[in-house]
């Protein structure tokens, strides 16, 4: 996808898009058409819907990959369509997308779709499709990190402890942080922390601070991200914890 030009990216994801819309029977009189405007209206794509009350437009702006760690800048973007309909959607659309990003996207209230036809495009009370499964016909980038070796679990889970939520952290002071435990364990290297805190920033799992620290943003979804990934037979578990209501943090990792 790399060869493949703006212009050439566009019309393969207005050419899907009108695939995705055109599969709704009852939905008629829409029309896709790209944005060719001197004035940047902060879009690619104008989808408008037709409705029985009026219209409504999904503004998809076309990527050819995006980190979710990019996500909140794209939210920031103001939206400046030709007319004013209700409501107007905010659509990201790209060769993949992956889970992750699709779940900032529907937590966001946007919209999203890929080349390969999976989608979540939600106009509140006029339409919902959504379709998951399909074969990716690209990939996006391989990790910096993964996620399911020895050292990367206690990186995970010294972020995941309930006594550790809130804490502003630095590599240095995770490295360390091992040192400091009652019951020994392996230290991870400063390049693996590096690595993986590196993996979790990307994904938007931890927020930079301004004093250049970091913290966990979004504990319960990286709780199941790893939890998918965890050799469960590979290790002996000593402690087991459950998600628990109104916890800080959610606990539902093996601790070994």
């Amino acid at each position: 996808m790399n060869t493949v030009t703006q212009t050439g990216l566009e019309q393969a994801l207005a050419s899907k898009l009108k695939e995705l819309l055109a599969s709704v029977p009852w939905l008629r009189n829409w029309h896709v058409k790209r944005i060719e405007s001197p004035r940047d209206p902060g879009f690619d794509l104008e989808a408008t819907l037709t409705l029985p009350e009026g219209k409504a437009i999904l503004a998809i702006e076309c990527k050819r990959e995006m980190r979710p760690s990019n996500f909140h800048a794209l939210t920031e973007k103001k939206i400046r369509p030709s007319r004013h309909p209700s409501p107007i959607v905010p659509v990201p659309a790209m060769p993949f997308v992956s889970p992750r990003l699709a779940d900032l996207c529907v937590r966001q209230a946007w919209s999203w779709y890929d080349l390969s036809g999976n989608c979540h495009i939600n106009v509140p009370n006029v339409i919902y499709l959504e379709r998951r499964g399909n074969e990716p016909v690209h990939t996006g980038s391989r990790p910096t990190a993964n996620l399911s070796t020895p050292g990367a679990g206690r990186v995970i889970r010294a972020l995941l402890a309930p006594e550790n939520a809130g804490v502003r952290w630095t590599q240095r002071s995770m490295e360390s942080h091992f040192g400091n435990l009652k019951t020994p364990v392996p230290l991870p290297s400063l390049g693996l922390v590096n690595k993986v805190v590196r993996h979790l920033r990307e994904e938007a799992f931890i927020a930079v601070l301004p004093d250049g620290g970091f913290q966990l943003r979004d504990p319960l979804k990286l709780l199941f991200r790893v939890a998918r990934r965890i050799p469960f037979r590979s290790a002996p578990a000593t402690r087991l914890f459950c998600v628990a209501a109104r916890q800080p943090t959610a606990r539902c990792l093996v601790q070994a």
